[in-house]
C-alpha cells in the first residue's frame, strides 16, 4: 500500500509539471538513444551504477540538410564512497545553423531506499551556458543590409541550475526533471530581440521484462514539455540478449522512426548506433539522422551501489 501511495504521489508531481506553462521553444539537443545518456535529462542518475562511467555521444541530424543540428556530449559519473551519494559532469556542444550552444554541468545525487528493490533518488545540477551566433552566415531573403545580422556575437557565460527525481523498483523506473530551471537571455541588442534559452521539463520511464533466461525486453519512454513548441515524446523497445547485445525500434511523436543496435565490445566498453528516418517533408532534403555512443565502465569494487543498480 505504501508503494502505491508513493507511485501516485510521483505521478501527480509529474502531471503538475507537464501541465505548467514553463518554457517556450524546443532548444535542447535530441537523442534517439536517450536510455544510454540519462544523465543529460535527469541529474538524479549521477552515480547510479557501481562503477565509474564515462561516455561520448555524437548526433548528426537531418543529413543532407544545410546547417542541420549537430550535438556532441561527454558524460562522466560515479557513486561516492559516502553512502547514498553520487556525482557527475557533462559537457555538451550543440550547433544549429548560425547558433552554437555549449554548456558544462556538475551533478550531485542522494538516494533514499524504501526496500531492497525500491529506491528514490534526488539530484541537483549546476553549471554554465554560452551561446554564440554567427549571424552573417544567415541567408536573408533580401540583399538589403540588416543590422540585426551584421556581426558575430559571443556572450558571457550564464549560470543555471536544475533538479530531478528518479524512482526505481526491481523491474521499472520513472523520473521527472528540469535540468535547466532559469530562462537565460542572450544576444540582446537594440536592433534585435533577445534569444532566450528556456527551461525544458522531462518525464522518463522504462521497464525490463524477462522473456527467457537470455533475452530481455526493455521498453522506455521520454516526454518533453516546452510551451511554444509541439509536445515531444519518444518511445522505444529494445531486445537484449545475454546482457551483451541489443537491437530495437524507436519512434518520435509526429517526426520519425528509428532503429537502434549496440553491444559490449569488450569488458567495460559498450557501443551503440541509431539511424532515424524522417517522416515529415524533410525527407525531400534529408537522408536521415545518425547517432553513435561509446562508453567505458570501471567497476568500483569498494563502493556499494546505493542508488539505482544496473538497468
Amino acid at each position: 500500500m505504501k508503494t502505491i501511495i508513493k507511485i501516485i504521489g510521483f505521478v501527480c508531481a509529474a502531471a503538475f509539471i507537464f501541465n505548467a506553462d514553463i518554457a517556450s521553444g524546443q532548444q535542447e539537443g535530441l537523442y534517439t538513444q536517450y536510455m544510454f545518456n540519462t544523465l543529460v535529462f535527469n541529474p538524479a542518475y549521477a552515480g547510479s551504477q557501481d562503477a565509474f562511467v564515462a561516455s561520448l555521444h555524437a548526433r548528426t541530424q537531418w543529413t543532407g540538410f544545410k546547417d542541420a543540428p549537430e550535438t556532441q556530449t561527454l558524460l562522466i559519473h560515479s557513486p561516492l564512497k559516502v553512502e547514498n551519494m553520487g556525482t557527475g559532469l557533462s559537457v555538451v556542444n550543440d550547433i544549429t545553423g548560425p547558433l552554437t550552444q555549449r554548456n558544462i554541468m556538475a551533478y550531485y545525487s542522494y538516494g533514499v531506499r524504501f526496500s531492497e528493490s525500491d529506491r528514490l533518488t534526488f539530484g541537483l545540477n549546476a553549471g554554465i551556458y554560452t551561446l554564440t551566433a554567427n549571424l552573417p552566415d544567415v541567408e536573408l531573403s533580401t540583399e538589403e543590409y540588416d543590422p540585426a545580422f551584421a556581426g558575430v556575437y559571443k556572450n558571457a557565460a550564464k549560470f543555471n541550475v536544475g533538479f530531478g527525481m528518479l524512482y526505481q523498483s526491481a523491474s521499472w523506473y520513472c523520473g521527472i526533471s528540469a535540468p535547466k530551471l532559469y530562462n537565460s537571455e542572450f544576444l540582446g541588442d537594440k536592433d534585435r530581440e533577445d534569444i532566450v534559452l528556456k527551461s525544458h521539463y522531462y518525464l522518463l520511464g522504462g521497464a525490463t521484462f524477462r522473456l527467457s533466461d537470455k533475452v530481455d525486453l526493455k521498453p522506455s519512454l521520454l516526454m518533453r514539455k516546452v510551451s511554444g513548441a509541439p509536445f515531444g515524446m519518444d518511445l522505444s523497445a529494445l531486445v537484449e540478449v545475454n546482457e551483451k547485445f541489443w537491437a530495437g525500434l524507436a519512434g518520435r511523436w509526429e517526426e520519425g522512426a528509428s532503429i537502434i543496435v549496440g553491444g559490449v565490445i569488450t569488458e567495460g566498453i559498450r557501443f551503440g548506433y541509431s539511424y532515424d528516418v524522417t517522416l515529415s517533408t524533410l525527407t525531400k532534403v534529408s537522408s536521415g539522422s545518425h547517432e553513435i555512443f561509446i562508453s567505458y565502465e570501471l567497476p568500483l569494487k569498494t563502493t556499494r551501489n546505493p542508488l539505482l543498480g544496473d538497468r
